[in-house]
């Protein structure tokens, strides 16, 4: 019931109808539609289809299909018997479908085998003899059996095969199919493929049979294989023995923002988001805190001062499903120093003014406040040659205590960093103690006698 054609084994399926029923049986109201020969190699995969009417009927109610060998049940229907992993019986017989799914095909699978179909009412068998089964050396596979990508995203998948141990062919066709054998991808243009976000991108003409997946939804999850069909139309083979499950999972992955590194104020700069893998359907946005800067994958800007370690988020999301992902970035700015001088004085409002007046005697501060980025380096100094205090910090403080006439004069803050360097001064005078106290006595003994005069006339 078999042969050998053109190197793989043609099994030849003899269908035989059994009834059990009472009443008697026409060939109209039972028959089986399916191929009577199917070619297929030793570890390959094989679909055969099959269709079947009962009492002239396709539709059926809690019936079951079991497929056998001898006494032993190998693939049902129901999934709850069947001893061979590799046998499947995918079809649903409630809709009159009995087809078979046979993969990684061995030596151990000839044989024959019969088709069982049960109704709650009673049954009916079909038989099929299969004939035997040879592996074929030399259709290879090379790639991940389980590749897992998460909604929205796209995932690229190497492939490589061999055919008849060649790598190398000319006019070859590659196809990527369902387990029910619909196109999903192709380089025949002339194929209508189910999903356009499927792409063969590897060259068959090289062995590559490389798939890629853009905008991945819950509905590419599944299993896939690849086809292959030379130009000259001696090896045309289906590599499902070794399918690719495809598994799509929740959005997780964020964007990807270009390492902004420091920037300096007033230099213009581009800063550039993308969809990991450069995936083309994601849609991308760029904000502040609460502000939306624009719907592009790239944002310019001339960053200030008031940049640094602010907030920058870039959204990623898909026109398909709601769900979206993002990445925030710390902007660091670098710039030269600004500065603020203040006065301290003890039960006074502190002061910025430039010029200041004490009286000998008198206790102070004064506070070089600096605004830099990276920290500056800054320097208090009495007149232009005389320096008082040092060091590297956002402020640097200079006490005046118990001061003297001495230290009048003009004092410098100075700072700087590699980006520029800024100066302020503050005028000190320090008044005599006893030239303020006679002043003091002279004013209060003139008023006296002012207001002695006053009081006279009146």
């Amino acid at each position: 019931m078999w042969s050998r054609k053109g190197g793989n084994i043609w099994i030849q399926l003899v269908t035989v109808l059994i009834l059990i029923s009472r009443e008697s049986v026409t060939s109209k109201k039972y028959h089986i539609t399916m191929d009577h020969y199917v070619g297929i190699a030793g570890g390959m995969c094989l679909v055969i289809p099959c269709k079947f009417v009962a009492d002239s009927r396709e539709r059926f109610l809690d019936s079951k299909g079991l497929w056998l060998k001898g006494a032993e049940v190998i693939a049902s229907t129901d999934k709850l018997t069947g001893s061979r992993k590799n046998f499947n019986a995918i079809g649903d017989p409630n809709k009159g479908d009995c087809t078979l799914k046979i993969s990684e095909v061995t030596k151990k699978d000839a044989g024959t085998y019969y088709f069982r179909f049960e109704e709650s009412e009673g049954s009916i068998i079909y038989i099929y003899k299969i004939g035997y089964i040879v592996q074929v050396d030399g259709y290879s596979i090379f790639m991940n059996k389980v590749v897992t990508v998460q909604k929205g995203m796209c995932v690229t998948i190497p492939c490589s095969f061999t055919a008849d141990h060649i790598r190398s062919f000319t006019k070859g066709k590659g196809y990527w199919k369902t387990i029910c054998k619909e196109n999903v991808a192709s380089t025949n243009k002339s194929v209508v493929s189910i999903k356009p976000n499927f792409q063969l991108v590897g060259n068959p003409n090289h062995g590559d049979c490389t798939l890629r997946i853009t905008d991945a939804t819950e509905l590419d999850a599944g299993q896939y294989y690849f086809r292959f069909e030379d130009g000259e139309g001696k090896r045309k083979f289906d590599y499902c023995y070794k399918m690719i499950t495809v598994q799509v999972t929740d959005l997780e992955e964020k964007p990807v923002i270009s390492d902004p590194g420091t920037l300096t104020e007033g230099e213009e700069v581009t800063l550039t988001c993308t969809a990991p893998g450069n995936c083309p359907n994601a849609l991308i946005s760029w904000r502040n805190k609460t502000d939306l800067w624009t719907r592009s994958s790239s944002v310019t800007f001339t960053p200030t001062r008031n940049d640094h370690k602010a907030s920058l988020i870039c959204q990623m999301s898909f026109s398909s499903f709601k769900t979206s992902t993002q990445k925030g970035i710390t902007l660091s700015i670098d710039y030269a120093p600004s500065m603020v001088i203040t006065v301290e004085i003890p039960g006074m409002k502190n002061s910025t003014n430039r010029t200041v007046t004490v009286k000998e005697g008198d206790s102070f501060a004064l506070r070089c406040s600096v605004d830099s980025n990276p920290t500056a380096q800054i320097t208090w100094m009495k007149g232009q040659r005389t320096t008082i205090s040092k060091g590297t910090s956002r402020e640097l403080m200079l006490f005046m205590t118990n001061i003297t006439t001495s230290r009048t004069d003009t004092y410098h803050c100075l700072a700087w960093n590699k980006y520029g360097a800024v100066n302020q001064t503050i005028s000190i005078n320090v008044q005599c103690k006893i030239l303020m106290d006679l002043f003091t006595y002279v004013t209060t003994i003139m008023c006296l006698k002012i207001n002695d005069k006053i009081a006279q006339v009146w």
